[in-house]
C-alpha cells in the first residue's frame, strides 16, 4: 500500500502577512504558533516551519567556533538540565535540536562534551565529571584530588613537570 500524497496548499501573501502580525503579539514562538495555527486553520507544524523560515533577525552562526561559544554559554547557565540548555543553543543557532544533541553526546563531533571547554562539573569524595552528570569509572580511574590537580593545572595552563 502507498501512501497518499496530500496536497499541501502554497501559502498565500495575506497568511504570511497574518502570521507575522499574530507572532508579534508572543514572546514565545510556541505559543505564538499555536495561536496562528488556530487562527490559520493550519497544522502546528506547517505554522512552525514557515515562522522558522520568515522569522527575522536571524542571525546564522556559520563557524563552528561561535556555535561553540555559545553551546558552553547556555550548558554553564542551565547544568541542571542538559535538554534545555540544547534546546536553547539551537533556537539561538538555528540548528535542529537533534543535530546539537546528537553533536553534544557524539564521541567524533567537535561539539562533543569531552572537547569543549568546562562548562559545569560534578565533585564528590570520590569521583569527578566533567560536562556529565555521570560518572563512569572506567573513564576516570583517578581519584578525585588528582583529578581537580590536573583539571586546575589545565585551566591555568600549567605542564605537569612544573606540578
Amino acid at each position: 500500500m502507498e501512501k497518499e500524497n496530500k496536497k499541501r496548499p502554497r501559502w498565500s501573501e495575506e497568511e504570511v502577512s497574518r502570521l507575522r502580525q499574530i507572532m508579534t503579539r508572543y514572546t514565545v514562538d510556541k505559543e505564538g504558533v499555536i495561536a496562528a495555527a488556530q487562527e490559520l486553520g493550519r497544522s502546528y507544524q506547517a505554522v512552525r516551519m514557515k515562522w522558522d523560515k520568515i522569522k527575522p533577525n536571524k542571525r546564522a552562526y556559520s563557524s563552528r567556533e561561535e556555535v561553540i561559544k555559545v553551546l558552553c554559554a547556555n550548558v554553564s547557565k542551565n547544568p541542571g538540565n542538559i535538554t534545555e540548555a540544547l534546546r536553547q543553543t539551537a533556537e539561538q543557532t538555528g540548528r535542529s535540536f537533534r543535530s546539537i544533541k546528537h553533536s553534544y553526546y557524539d564521541k567524533n563531533s567537535p561539539y562533543n562534551r569531552s572537547k569543549i571547554q568546562t562548562c559545569f562539573m560534578m565533585a564528590s569524595k570520590h569521583h569527578m565529571a566533567v560536562n556529565a552528570k555521570n560518572y563512569d569509572s572506567s573513564k576516570m580511574p583517578k581519584t578525585t584530588k588528582q583529578k581537580l590537580k590536573l583539571w586546575i593545572a589545565d585551566m591555568f595552563g600549567i605542564k605537569k613537570e612544573d606540578l
